[in-house]
């Protein structure tokens, strides 16, 4: 699965993402959620039996996009 963000990150679809893939898990898939990475949580981690991959945006890395911005949203694609 491919989230923007995801738990401990708060809102509507980071739930509905988590659900899902608790759902799935404990159905004996194996789940896997990529997500965008934040600075205070590990790259690679598990939660509730879904493995979480937080990968590195270059984008993130450039601080005048995103001052002051708790959540860096990743850029729109035309």
């Amino acid at each position: 699965m491919v989230s923007d963000f995801y738990p401990p990150i708060i809102g509507g679809m980071e739930r509905h993402v988590s659900l899902l893939a608790k759902a799935l898990a404990d159905r004996g898939h194996e789940v896997i959620v990529c997500t965008m990475r934040r600075e205070r949580f590990r790259k690679v981690g598990e939660r509730h039996g879904v493995k979480i991959v937080r990968l590195d945006d270059f984008l993130q890395k450039i601080p005048f996009l995103f001052k002051g911005v708790k959540k860096k949203y990743p850029p729109l694609i035309n």
